[in-house]
């Protein structure tokens, strides 16, 4: 034994024989520790009978690897021994072995017999020993992340083992066997490595204990590339600056978060897509599309033990051709949130639908609290997250962990009007740093919220609003909490606030899980809530407590209407001042809004009970009444009495005939009202049909009501609906009145239904049956007068013709095709400046206008372009807004349609829900598995961009290689386009280059446009290779004006990942994506050399 090493000498300086009768392995167990022991025992003593030793007859040795002053545990012993066991023990204890000792000559093989069973047991020992260790791990894991704020996948230890078994490290208290930090270095791949999880409890943070683990995690992980996710800004520049995690993204994460609550325009089913679950029949399939997506990553372990996991929802989309385009889960994250990650698709639409389903198979308590984790660039995926109820969580205070009041702002501007300060980005208006510099007295003050977002800090915007609020203080005693010993030393040492506090304020927080000694009543005392008959008496008291005066704060911003029984909308203020900004006054609130020329409106005309009696109301009763001037103006009274005082001495002589029902209660819908009518959809009021809802309320009205409108649907924790018929058109009666009544109730979350209020005219019983129906009863009736006779708007209706450009007269078209492309802009559009100039060559009687007979105005465009016999295409098609829904598209679409007869034609629809219009009631049912990408930005090369090629010269389309350019875009697009060719070469404010080898062959060529919005457009770029289109799109750039290279557009085909790249090289973000579609059948051409699309 001591020739192997196994022990050095005895215990109490006894030496160890030359011999030994007996060996004693004990394993003892404290806990979750395991403690091995070696003693030997000696009898030289001859008996015939049995001899049993006592304790003390037993020698303990020091094992080696083992500090002899303290207990060995077992991994030490497992150390020691393990490299001593045989293959064949029995075949080695029967030869002689030669020992360096030669005492030790003749071995007792049935002592190495015990020997080796000991270690047997204690390798079972330890095997069980490490399973129990690894279950109670991996709920510490979760525990730990807790603590240290992680929002990561409840099982992502058993993940993560599956993918590196050795890539999991922590540290244990050896005493408790409690966990106290935690790091998973795992080995992605030979070259690829990623760090997760890592963490320490805060109360054993300093001591080394991180450092170990992070040093223990890198030298595991070697020298590959390896990938971290900072928690915070200030973890993300340590590991930037100290650990050399230098290559960093131009995208960050956003985390969107909240309560599921779709909305209902999400999409629910896509023709040709078939959802499964993840099975072992298609996990191979999800496999290879995880490694297309991820860039080559083999993750297979990943997704195989993801989907194996019971509680995690997950769906597979299905291509008709049984080809994965997208996958989704829904996982349990550590914290109880419910995380939707990963989720890939090939394009927006199959990701909405991959989410929505996933979620609809989510119980009810798992809807509560769901996070989607995307790139801030991908627009698709935050318009995703929104349409699930989901928001940004890391806005200014949350992304630094700030817990203030929800409408902290609301409460210290009444207190301190001049007391907010803010930084904003002149060109996005975000909000970029903030400060509160409250003034709550004449010798106090209070500093709240000053925050600068971390991506911003370090350019003197927090020194420029701390100064500006210190300065608004003034030489008042200021106050403020630290949120850290860091930043109490900064406030203490440079700012002054030498003057610290003997206590701190200790923040608790968690679920609400009362202790049953809670005290739950107090004979003698009654609670009531606060209102006008109590408020002062709380401020009082509140007073006395705080020692200073803080009215403003105990009131808050929203007591008021509340106190007098009043119900309007919430956020009523902010939908007013859009209708009109001068029209609101207060001295605690009234609003009187200009609607029109000749009508007004006055609202929320009140006074608080205790101040009345001292001319507040007068006066802003005269201030209003200035502000309307002699404009017809109305009010509703709320009572006979208010009613007879505005008749008798404001002049509201004229009552309405018909009085204002107000219905209240909770939403307890009768199973008679109206859930669905056929031909009938609804959607989310959008900017895509904004206009539309505006232009049907002007004619329900009477009004231009557009600011109100828009600024009600705008408005938080509102809900709104619209509902379409089958042409497109806003629909109405009192059916589908009770159908958005109800559907818009039924999406309220359940602590919004208790209480609910319904307004209709008395004159309308329809409208008061749908009240009964939601379960409402009438609360009071509110009379509505006027100060000049009430009458009706009328709606003009605008005489339109449509009219055919039959001929290109300079003359005449010139002034038409500039007011097309200002309507182009109007709208958005980003066309060819000259396109109309280059179309009219192509198809003389192809474009359509729809003008206003009086005026002339253009009110509308239609290009139907026929290209070929068999082939044509519809652009630019669109209406003013103001002018919609009086058939002027309808006619233009139609005249356009006509012209173009039975050919195959094609579009690019502006929005997916024109798509879905062309595609549904059109019949453009043909379309490509592929779709446009558009890519924009300021003109910013990569410094990697190709600048030449040998062999390949540029030269600007000319006459004498024309003819060479159109006959190779004619062999890339399968089409002549001589006339669309020559056209864009020699518009106005272009650049075109076209590439030639050697042989003086075409091999690419390029043109760069400028556009209706301002911005310049690279259409098209075709090319025999990336190489060659990148270098053209290179110097065509290189050629523009620097006023052009602001805002480029580029448009190409999802599928050309080398298009992508260029794009991304010329500096440009993906944006947006677009569909196209046909009426016959998809044309494709050579698209591996269309690396931008022509519009």
């Amino acid at each position: 034994m001591q020739a192997l090493g196994v022990y050095t000498s005895a215990k109490v300086g006894k030496t160890p024989p030359t011999y030994t009768g007996s060996l004693v392995f004990e394993l003892h167990q404290s806990g979750n520790h395991f403690v091995v022991k070696l003693l030997y025992f000696n009898n030289v003593t001859v008996s015939a009978t049995a001899y049993t030793p006592a304790v003390q007859d037993f020698v303990e040795l020091d094992l080696m690897n083992c500090n002899p002053k303290s207990d060995c545990t077992l991994e030490e012993f497992i150390k020691s021994v393990g490299n001593h066991i045989p293959e064949d023990w029995e075949q080695e204890c029967e030869n002689i072995v030669v020992m360096a000792d030669n005492e030790y000559k003749y071995f007792n093989a049935f002592s190495l017999v015990y020997i080796l069973i000991g270690v047997i047991l204690a390798a079972i020992a330890m095997a069980l020993f490490r399973c129990i260790r690894r279950r109670y791990t991996s709920h510490s894991m979760r525990n730990i992340w807790n603590i240290c704020h992680f929002a990561v996948i409840k099982y992502a230890n058993e993940v993560r083992i599956q993918l590196d078994p050795n890539g999991i490290f922590v540290v244990e208290d050896n005493d408790s066997g409690k966990l106290l930090g935690y790091c998973a270095a795992v080995n992605l791949s030979n070259e690829l490595a990623y760090i997760g999880g890592y963490c320490v409890r805060p109360e054993y943070r300093g001591h080394g204990i991180g450092k170990d683990l992070w040093n223990t995690g890198m030298a595991h992980m070697g020298d590959r590339n390896i990938a971290i996710f900072a928690l915070n800004y200030k973890m993300f520049e340590i590991y930037r600056d100290l650990q050399n995690f230098n290559c960093i993204p131009d995208r960050r994460i956003l985390n969107m978060r909240g309560q599921l609550n779709p909305s209902k325009d999400l999409i629910d089913t896509i023709d040709g897509i078939s959802l499964v679950s993840v099975n072992e029949n298609n996990i191979r399939d999800v496999i290879e599309y995880d490694k297309q997506v991820c860039d080559g990553l083999d993750r297979s372990i990943y997704l195989s033990t993801l989907y194996k996991i019971p509680e995690n929802i997950h769906l597979v989309a299905i291509n008709d051709r049984k080809e994965v385009v997208g996958y989704c889960f829904v996982v349990e994250m550590c914290s109880g949130i419910t995380g939707i990650a990963p989720l890939y698709a090939d394009n927006q639409h199959i990701a909405e639908l991959l989410a929505n389903k996933c979620c609809q198979r989510l119980p009810p308590h798992k809807t509560t609290d769901v996070l989607l984790k995307c790139w801030h660039l991908n627009e698709g995926a935050i318009e995703l997250a929104k349409k699930l109820g989901l928001n940004e969580v890391r806005d200014l205070w949350a992304s630094i962990e700030w817990f203030p009041h929800k409408h902290a702002n609301e409460v210290m501007i009444k207190a301190d009007p001049n007391g907010i300060f803010v930084a904003e980005d002149t060109d996005s208006g975000q909000i970029v740093g903030y400060c509160a510099a409250i003034n709550h007295s004449d010798d106090f003050a209070n500093i709240g919220g000053y925050c600068v977002r971390p991506e911003y800090r370090g350019h003197g915007i927090g020194q420029k609003l701390w100064n500006t609020g210190m300065a608004h203080m003034e030489d008042r005693n200021i106050g403020l909490f630290a949120i850290s010993d860091k930043m109490l030393a900064i406030y203490r040492d440079k700012h002054n606030f030498k003057h610290i506090a003997n206590r701190q304020v200790v923040r608790m927080r968690g679920s609400f899980v009362p202790n049953k000694e809670l005290i739950d009543r107090i004979d003698g005392i009654s609670l009531v809530v606060i209102n006008e008959d109590n408020i002062l008496d709380v401020i009082q008291y509140d007073k006395h407590v705080f020692g200073l005066e803080r009215a403003a704060y105990i009131e808050g911003v929203r007591d008021l209407w509340t106190s007098i029984e009043w119900f309007p909308h919430k956020h009523a203020n902010e939908v007013m001042i859009r209708a009109d900004p001068k029209g609101i006054f207060v001295a605690e609130d009234t609003d009187s809004v200009n609607h029109s020329e000749d009508f007004a409106n006055i609202g929320g005309y009140c006074v608080r009970p205790e101040y009345r009696g001292h001319g507040i109301g007068q006066s802003l009763w005269n201030t209003g009444m200035a502000h309307m001037g002699d404009r017809n103006i109305g009010l509703f009274a709320i009572s006979d009495k208010m009613l007879a005082i505005y008749r008798d001495k404001h002049n509201f002589k004229h009552i309405a005939n018909r009085q204002l029902v107000l219905m209240k209660g909770s939403f307890v819908p009768n199973k008679g009202l109206i859930d669905r009518i056929d031909d009938i959809s609804l959607a989310v009021i959008s900017e895509d049909n904004i206009l539309d809802v505006i232009q049907y309320d002007r004619h329900v009205f009477g009004l231009e009501r557009a600011a109100y409108i828009e600024g009600l649907y705008k408005s938080g924790e509102s809900i709104n609906l619209v509902a379409i018929n089958d042409r497109n058109e806003v629909s109405d009666n009192e059916q589908i009145a009770e159908l958005l009544v109800n559907k818009c109730c039924q999406q309220l979350p359940q602590n919004r239904t208790q209480d609910v209020i319904y307004e209709c005219w008395d004159t309308n019983n329809s409208a008061q049956e749908i009240g009964n129906k939601l379960g409402l009863i009438e609360l009071i009736r509110e009379k509505n007068a006027f100060t000049k006779k009430h009458k009706n708007v009328l709606i003009y209706q605008y005489m339109i013709e449509v009219k055919m450009t039959m001929k290109y007269n300079c003359s005449t078209t010139t002034e038409d095709f500039q007011e097309v492309r200002d309507l182009w802009a109007s709208i958005g559009f980003s066309i060819h400046k000259y396109a109309n100039d280059v179309m009219i060559k192509s198809d003389p009687n192809g474009l359509f206008v729809a003008e206003d007979i009086d005026s002339g105005k253009i009110l509308g465009y239609c290009a139907a372009v026929i290209n070929t016999h068999d082939f044509a295409f519809i652009g630019g098609f669109c209406v003013r807004p103001e002018y919609r829904g009086h058939g002027i598209g309808k006619d233009l679409w139609n005249t356009g349609m006509a012209h173009m007869g039975d050919r195959n034609i094609g579009l690019f629809a502006f929005s997916y829900k024109m798509f879905e219009v062309y595609r549904d009631h059109n019949n453009f049912t043909c379309v490509p598995n592929r779709h446009i990408l558009h890519f924009r930005g300021p003109y910013d090369p990569n410094n990697d961009i190709i600048d030449k090629i040998d062999g390949i010269s540029l030269v600007a389309i000319n006459d004498s290689n024309l003819r060479d350019v159109i006959e190779y875009d004619k062999d890339l697009c399968g089409i002549d386009r001589s006339v669309y060719i020559e056209g864009i070469s020699k518009s106005p404010e272009s650049v075109n280059l076209v590439a030639i080898n050697e042989k003086n062959q075409v091999l690419g060529y390029c043109v760069v446009l400028a556009l209706t919005t301002g911005t310049t457009g690279i259409e098209p770029l075709y090319a025999d290779n990336e190489q060659i289109a990148e270098l053209l799109a290179n110097k065509c750039c290189q050629r523009l004006p620097k006023n052009l290279t602001q805002e480029l557009i580029y448009k190409c085909w999802n599928i050309n990942n080398k298009s992508k790249v260029i794009a991304m090289k010329l500096g440009l973000k993906e944006k947006r994506d677009q569909m196209s579609c046909f009426t016959k059948s998809v044309g494709t051409g050579k698209l591996d050399k269309v690396f931008s699309i022509a519009s």
